[in-house]
Parts: structure tokens; sequence; C-alpha cells
């Protein structure tokens, strides 16, 4: 029986318990068959338990009720991941705080939000995945991210960096619009998540 297997009963028992199929020939309709049902015991079977606690713990966070049957999937996904539209970038910049010293006016930051707004969608991913490690906007939008741009004392020789915990991108005093769009561009290129750039 191929759910017996799939559910991790060896081969030898699962075709003992099965009399019937122990003289028959395998096809290749079988095999993927048999593949199917043994990735979803794997996959979601293995798993169902902690699936299970995972929807009842957030459904208790939620308080929702009976509104929790009128959302689908998408609006699920919504709430736990994201937009997935990249989001207005106005709308970060006009909601942004600055720390270190750093102004709305400092030349830095202008050469900052300059090179944002010409960035591609792709890029702007990048940005909000290394600044708040999420390369998604929040369900309000870019305003609702609570971003901070804060002056790093570093040369500026060095690549921005970001406390994600804290949605805070780190930018050393850079001098042109140039150097700002080189210096952030190989910092979202090579960055390796929780490590260093």
């Amino acid at each position: 029986d191929l759910r017996a297997v799939a559910a991790g009963a060896p081969l030898s028992s699962a075709a003992a318990a099965d009399d019937a199929a122990s003289g028959l020939e395998v096809a290749d309709e079988d095999t993927a068959r048999f593949a199917e049902t043994y990735a979803e015991a794997a996959l979601v079977g293995a798993m169902r338990p902690q699936l299970e606690g995972f929807v009842r713990s957030f459904v208790d966070c939620l308080a929702a009720g009976a509104a929790f049957t009128l959302c689908t999937a998408e609006d699920l996904e919504l709430l736990v991941c994201g937009s997935r539209e990249v989001g207005r970038f106005a709308e970060l910049e006009g909601s942004c705080k600055y720390a270190n010293g750093y102004t709305a006016e400092s030349p830095t930051v202008r050469f900052f939000w300059q090179v944002v707004h010409s960035l591609p969608e792709a890029a702007k991913r990048k940005l909000l995945l290394f600044s708040t490690g999420c390369d998604r906007a929040p369900v309000l939008g870019l305003k609702a991210l609570d971003f901070t741009l804060a002056r790093s004392t570093a040369s500026p020789e060095y690549l921005p960096t970001a406390n994600i915990c804290v949605n805070q991108l780190n930018l050393p005093e850079y001098t042109s619009a140039e150097m700002t769009r080189d210096r952030l561009l190989a910092a979202l290129e090579h960055h390796t998540g929780f490590g260093f750039a």
C-alpha cells in the first residue's frame, strides 16, 4: 500500500500487508503516484501537528472568530507576509526618521533618496530586505515601516550597514550621489543575510 510506505512503513511490511499487489509489475504511473503520495506524507503529514498548532495559535492571536472563515489564502498571505507590491518609496521617505546627526536636509540623506527613487523594483526589494529583513512592504504600506536612516561613523569608503531588528540603515557620510549609489548597490549585491556586508 503506497500510503503505508509514504507514512514511513518499511517496504517489506507494506508489501506483506497488501498480498494482492505482491506479484504486480510496477508501471511508470505507479512510481509517479508513489512519489506524489510520499511527498505529501513527508511534507504535509509529518508536519501536520506543527501546522495545526501554528494555525490554532494564529487564529487565537487574530481573535477574528467566525470572520476568519471569510479570509482567502491571499488574505492570509497578505497578513503574514505583507504586500507583494514593492510599495511607494515616497511614503517611506515621508515617514523616515533620522538619527546620529542626520536630518532630511543632510547632503548624504538627499543623495540616498535621489538614488533610491531611481532604482528599479528589484533593487528596491533588495534594499527592503537588506534594511528590514523582508523584501515586502507592510500591509499598510511603506509609511508604516518605522524606517530610520542613521549616520555611521565609518569612513565613506565603507559600505552601508543595517540593524534589521529596528529597520535602521546606517550610512557613512558619502560626498556624492554617485558614491552613495556605488556603495549602496555594492552592499545590496554582496550582503549575506545576518552576516557582514
